[in-house]
C-alpha cells in the first residue's frame, strides 16, 4: 500500500512537473506574444505620428499655395480692373473726340 501511495505520490509529482513545463512554456509564448503587439503596436504608434506630420506638412502648404493663389487672383483682377477703366476712359475720350468733330 506504501509502495503504491509512493508511486501514486510520484505519478503525482510527475504530473504536477508536467503542469508546471506547459504552463512555463505558455507563460514564455504569452510573454512573447505580448512583445511582439507590444512592439507592432509601438511601429504602428510611430507610423501614425509620421502621417499625422505629413498631414499638417501638407495643410500647411496647402494654406500657403492659397494665400499666393489669392495674392495671383487679387494682382488679375485688379490689373482687369485697371484695363477696364482704361478701356472706359479711351472710350469716353473717343466718344468725346467724336463729338467735337460732329
Amino acid at each position: 500500500a506504501q509502495v503504491d501511495a509512493r508511486l501514486g505520490w510520484r505519478e503525482t509529482q510527475k504530473l504536477h512537473a508536467a503542469r508546471m513545463e506547459n504552463m512555463a512554456a505558455k507563460l514564455v509564448e504569452y510573454t512573447s506574444r505580448e512583445q511582439r503587439l507590444s512592439d507592432e503596436l509601438r511601429e504602428r504608434g510611430v507610423e501614425l505620428e509620421l502621417e499625422r506630420r505629413e498631414h499638417a506638412r501638407l495643410r500647411g502648404m496647402h494654406a500657403e499655395m492659397w494665400k499666393e493663389t489669392s495674392v495671383a487672383r487679387r494682382g488679375r483682377y485688379e490689373a482687369e480692373l485697371a484695363a477696364s477703366t482704361a478701356a472706359e476712359a479711351a472710350a469716353a475720350a473717343r466718344d468725346a473726340a467724336v463729338r467735337e468733330i460732329s
